[in-house]
């Protein structure tokens, strides 16, 4: 079998991380990524002002992750 990603999204507070923790226990043979990690810099500092990314700040980021 190749490799499956799953992307859990959703509005803050809403659980996403505990979730996707708990599937990749579950899982078995995977791992859990927080795509906030993956962030520049830049939206990080953006997102601690409150500014909301634009889906090309969005794009950088799954770029990464992929």
């Amino acid at each position: 079998m190749g490799v499956v990603v799953i992307f859990i999204g959703g509005v803050s507070g809403v659980g996403k991380t505990t979730v996707a923790k708990e599937c990749s226990c579950k899982l078995g043979n995977s791992c859990f990524l927080d795509a906030d990690d993956f962030h520049s810099i830049e939206n990080k500092q953006k997102m601690k002002q409150g500014i909301p990314l634009s889906d090309s700040g969005n794009t950088e980021k799954l770029s990464k992750i992929l």
